[in-house]
């Protein structure tokens, strides 16, 4: 799975590519979603200039759309839509 992160000094310049570990299962409360598309938007890009603080190797997408996997115990609903507040 590839993914992009924050690399250890700002800058959209040091955005870094890497391969992630796939999760194996969903915790307790979590759902396990296929990424389908994503963007990086204005957020991310203020995440990877410094102007929001944030710690080298997050993960830089605020915006996805994809498919439900997995879900773990307690979770009562599957939902469609998941919303990420900042």
């Amino acid at each position: 799975m590839k993914s992009a992160k924050l690399g250890s000094t700002p800058g959209i310049n040091h955005i870094e590519l890497a391969d992630s570990q796939e999760p194996v299962y969903s915790e307790y409360g979590e759902i396990r979603v296929r990424i389908i598309s994503n963007s990086l938007n204005y957020h991310d890009l203020n995440v990877a200039s410094g102007v929001l603080p944030s710690s080298p190797g997050r993960l830089l997408m605020s915006d996805g759309a994809g498919v439900v996997e997995e879900v773990g115990e307690g979770v009562v609903n599957r939902p469609v839509l998941v919303p990420c507040i900042f």
